[in-house]
């Protein structure tokens, strides 16, 4: 808890959230004693930190990341209590190269892209808007976007990728 209290004064009046762990989800993330990442875990470790941080600044949020590929996290996370415990859940929107406005199971399709996973295997953890939904119907928590539009190039044609993606997250 020590990092967090740190963390939390230093920052105090100049940050909105901080994202407890990241991507609690993935083995290649963590190593875990048990060998076995289960969401009971980290809710028992996660329950500790909205004491800490609130003790520094009061209006900090507290969120969690987690990458989409394991179907079952988040309600493993929900019936372990996780939910109690953050303010809003933290999500990794690549975008992988997809627009951000569109979903998993539209087409769509980029014929010239060397990286084919959302066109050869789709999934719902390719698409921005897919993720960001799909997180708020399954906890009806606001969402805390991290990691935005880092697999959106910059360069043309897909210049635009980034602002659109800005502008469907926020009403989340």
């Amino acid at each position: 808890m020590r990092f967090f209290r740190l963390i939390a004064a230093r920052h105090k009046g100049c940050i909105q959230t901080i994202e407890v762990l990241n991507e609690t989800n993935l083995d290649r993330e963590w190593v875990v004693l048990s060998g076995e990442l289960r969401a009971a875990d980290y809710v028992a470790f996660l329950r500790k930190v909205p004491p800490v941080l609130c003790s520094i600044d009061r209006r900090l949020n507290h969120g969690r990341a987690l990458a989409g590929r394991r179907k079952h996290h988040l309600e493993d996370y929900g019936r372990a209590g996780g939910l109690n415990w953050v303010d809003c859940i933290g999500v990794h929107l690549n975008g992988y190269n997809m627009p951000p406005d569109k979903r998993w199971n539209e087409g769509y399709d980029d014929p010239t892209a060397r990286f084919r996973g959302p066109f050869d295997n789709p999934h719902h953890s390719w698409s921005f808007i897919s993720t960001i939904e799909g997180y708020r119907q399954r906890t009806n928590k606001p969402m805390c976007v991290t990691e935005p539009g880092t697999r959106w190039p910059s360069a043309c044609p897909r210049s635009g990728w980034q602002a659109r993606g800005r502008s469907r997250a926020r009403p989340w």
